[in-house]
């Protein structure tokens, strides 16, 4: 599955052979993050039957932003109890790189019946985040040190800063700049920089839920076991005048 953010005109002038499309739109809904879903039941169920899954199908994603809007996808994926699904490491800028065949046809889909499965454990909300601040878990921050430190300019949210006792972990930092995951020691340095320990709770969070469900994807594939995503993230946080911010 290609989630290009490029848009379906950069798909259609090439993608790996077979792959479909689906936008980040598709991946996202911030009213029903609030309530606990990265996108409602009804709709998951909807997409990923006309993508073709089931819970036969094995599902990669890929991108071009060094898995990005892969792992979103994974994500949700995983949300909704199917765990068969996980991110081209390099996408489609090591695929190009290594002079691997694309297509510009779009393939035939024939649709499936998705059951969704949400699984709760794999999310937070900022009504649970309020009443458990002082809880032990590690909270990342998985946007850039600007937003993170209040120093940038967004439009669009009203407060500054970060979420108290976050840390600071921006998720451009677990890739390489040829867009690969960095090793598994490096990796494991980083999370473990946070804070982060086998068996104590870890919740990512970005902006929009989406470079923190690449934070959380990391996070998963080093073995932490027990990660959530606070998928309303700063948009929802930041925008909430009862919410606690820090500087």
């Amino acid at each position: 599955i290609a989630a290009d953010p490029q848009g379906r005109e950069a798909y259609r002038k090439g993608h790996l052979p077979g792959a479909v499309y689906v936008t980040r739109q598709e991946l996202d809904d911030l009213a029903a993050n609030r309530q606990g879903f990265p996108i409602p039941t009804a709709k998951a169920e909807a997409l990923f039957s006309r993508l073709g899954i089931d819970e036969t199908v094995q599902v990669v994603a890929y991108d071009d932003t060094g898995g990005l809007l892969a792992a979103r996808l994974v994500y949700v994926l995983h949300f909704f109890g199917h765990t068969k699904a996980s991110v081209l490491n390099g996408g489609l800028t090591k695929w190009t790189k290594e002079g691997r065949a694309l297509a510009a046809e779009e393939p035939a889909v024939r649709p499936r019946k998705f059951v969704a499965k949400p699984n709760p454990d794999l999310i937070v909300t900022a009504d649970w985040l309020k009443k458990n601040l002082k809880g032990n878990f590690v909270l990342v921050d998985s946007r850039t040190p600007e937003e993170y430190g209040g120093t940038n300019q967004d439009p669009d949210i009203k407060a500054k800063g970060h979420i108290p006792g976050a840390v600071n972990l921006n998720w451009a930092d677990t890739i390489t700049e040829e867009k690969t995951f960095k090793t598994p020691q490096e990796l494991q340095k980083l999370f473990a920089a946070t804070g982060a320990k086998p068996g104590v709770p870890l919740i990512t969070y970005c902006r929009t839920g989406v470079r923190s469900a690449h934070n959380w994807l990391v996070a998963k594939l080093l073995g932490y076991a027990d990660v959530k995503n606070y998928d309303g993230s700063w948009i929802d946080w930041g925008n909430d005048p009862t919410a606690p911010v820090e500087r």
